[in-house]
């Protein structure tokens, strides 16, 4: 990490605001730079300027979204066709692919929210959640949701460990992700576990009922049998469609 250090350091410390911003909104659109450290990076420049590290957060967080709208915009209307391009090859790889489609066949739109703490997959997956027309409403939504629980952590870890390094402040924030993410998809997977045994019981108690009442009343069924049978033939009728009729006898 050290080859990045520094040029990020002095541009933010030179540019702030307006830095932070246009590097992650960068990394949004696949920008190879952690976000975790241009977030806490973003801190440590505030400690080190004295202002407060709240507006630093909020910066950070509209950046994010902006990217991130970028991104789902790409998947959503040009969907597959980026794969002429060498840069899109080779951020949108196979094995990402097929790991973040299996997420959201998962879990749905939740995978953008966990997907925040997964470095290597945001645009991956904010990306497929474009191709694969997740309602933008959601993805806002989520997208928000991992942003306000990720940016303020880094972004305050960068101004609360200043004294200790910038490096020190990165590893920290890289472990709370992890364990951010373990718990989220714990949550997850239990929930839809709960869901499926949920509608298993509610198929097994209307099958239960069904039984029930066929039991109570046995003649439901061949009711019913008679009115799915096949109507009796019509009568044999004449060729301009009225019933022939026998002719009278003198």
């Amino acid at each position: 990490m050290e080859w990045i250090v520094k040029p990020i350091l002095a541009f933010v410390t030179s540019y702030g605001y307006v830095a932070v911003f246009c590097i992650l909104v960068a990394c949004g659109l696949g920008l190879p730079i952690p976000e975790e450290f241009t977030l806490v990076a973003s801190g440590y420049v505030a400690h080190l300027r004295k202002t407060r590290w709240q507006w630093m957060a909020l910066d950070c967080t509209v950046a994010i979204l902006v990217g991130d709208l970028v991104t789902y915009y790409i998947g959503h209307h040009y969907g597959l066709r980026v794969f002429r391009s060498r840069f899109f090859r080779r951020l949108l790889t196979e094995t990402r692919l097929a790991k973040v489609r299996s997420w959201y066949a998962k879990y749905g739109s939740w995978t953008v929210f966990f997907s925040r703490f997964v470095a290597g997959v945001r645009f991956c997956s904010y990306f497929t959640a474009g191709t694969m027309g997740v309602n933008l409403f959601w993805f806002i939504f989520m997208d928000l949701l991992g942003a306000l629980v990720s940016v303020p952590i880094s972004v305050w870890a960068g101004h609360w460990l200043a004294s200790g390094g910038i490096e020190e402040a990165v590893r920290y924030v890289r472990r709370l992700n992890r364990s951010i993410f373990l718990v989220v998809s714990l949550l997850a997977s239990i929930l839809a576990l709960c869901m499926l045994i949920r509608e298993r019981r509610k198929r097994q108690a209307l099958e239960t009922a069904l039984r029930a009442a066929l039991a109570s009343n046995p003649n439901a069924g061949a009711g019913t049998g008679a009115v799915c049978a096949d109507p009796a033939p019509p009568a044999a009728s004449s060729p301009s469609g009225l019933a022939a009729e026998a002719p009278d006898r003198p």
